[in-house]
């Protein structure tokens, strides 16, 4: 059975949810009751604070921008899953990463048309690249040793099913996604330098996708 759950002491409508009892055989109930998988605000005994802007997905899995000490509520949208998103703090290595006309990406065999399609957050602002036989894009970042990075693209299929991301260090690794699928491809053994490597493929409406790899 369902019933009222009260958030906050001085209950108002808002910081009540209908949602059966997490406690039904404890005789004193919390006083504050949180369950972010259902609720999308913090209850005014909650503090948060973030010193930056933070993107996150809606429920509708439109990619959305938070400003500065505001929780974010971020959505698996394949799933619905839904919860309070706490990350550390990180830091983007890539100068330009979604202007990949800049200079700051060298291109072989490679042409961008910039500004020319709908992007996650519903403006037009994502890229067009079309690659000729073998052609790419790439950028040099330095890294820390030891330091595990995450390299993090939205993408979306034009007339190739296929996109690779290759990590390149003293060795070199890449792995491959399917935009059409949502698959990922085989990737190549462990090299020394990139031993640990892992990769995941979320779908998103309109069809992009988020590609990762960590590495």
């Amino acid at each position: 059975s369902s019933r009222w759950v009260l958030i906050g002491r001085k209950p108002r409508p808002e910081h009540l949810e209908v949602t059966p009892d997490p406690f039904p055989t404890v005789p004193h109930k919390p006083t504050v009751y949180a369950d972010w998988s259902t609720m999308r605000w913090l209850d005014r005994y909650f503090t948060f604070t973030r010193a930056s802007v933070g993107t996150y997905l809606d429920k509708k899995g439109i990619l959305k921008t938070a400003t500065a000490g505001v929780p974010r509520f971020h959505t698996i949208y394949s799933s619905g899953e839904c919860g309070l998103l706490i990350e550390g703090s990180r830091t983007n290595l890539f100068l330009r990463s979604q202007e990949f006309d800049a200079a700051s990406w060298t291109k072989t065999a490679m042409t961008v048309t910039a500004d020319s399609v709908v992007a996650p957050d519903g403006a037009t602002t994502a890229d067009t690249l079309v690659a000729t036989g073998g052609g790419f894009a790439n950028q040099g970042v330095t890294v820390s040793s030891g330091a595990t990075v995450a390299i993090s693209i939205f993408a979306k299929r034009s007339n190739v099913n296929w996109l690779r991301i290759r990590v390149s260090a003293t060795n070199t690794r890449s792995v491959w996604f399917n935009l059409a699928t949502g698959a990922i491809g085989a990737a190549p053994s462990t090299s020394a330098d990139l031993t640990a490597f892992s990769s995941s493929i979320e779908s998103l409406p309109n069809g992009w996708c988020r590609c990762v790899v960590v590495v």
